[in-house]
């Protein structure tokens, strides 16, 4: 026979927060660009600043916009070379103390 009985469980509790934000209005041309370019952006993606590059390329998706096409004038598709901007991991408090 199965058994309940009432406990308390720690659960983390998180708050919604206002920030100061910036609305960007672009073409679907533009957003394309900003899709391309955002898709050379490398570094960990977590502790980097390439984590707000993932929820920007997030919402550009989501939108509709792809960062690739098989058409020859998307702009992946106008790329030369293959640089990556390459960020850095967020230094810890542990690297800042001296």
């Amino acid at each position: 026979m199965a058994e309940a009985k009432r406990t308390i469980v720690e659960k983390p509790v998180t708050e919604a927060v206002k920030v100061p934000g910036v609305a960007l209005t672009l073409t679907h041309e533009e957003a394309e660009v900003l899709a391309v370019v955002a898709s050379f952006i490398a570094g960990d993606p977590y502790e980097s600043p390439r984590a707000h590059i993932r929820s920007i390329t997030r919402a550009l998706r989501e939108a509709g916009i792809r960062t690739y096409s098989y058409g020859n004038s998307h702009p992946s598709n106008l790329v030369e070379g293959g640089a990556r901007l390459n960020f850095k991991n967020y230094p810890t408090k542990k690297t800042l103390e001296f």
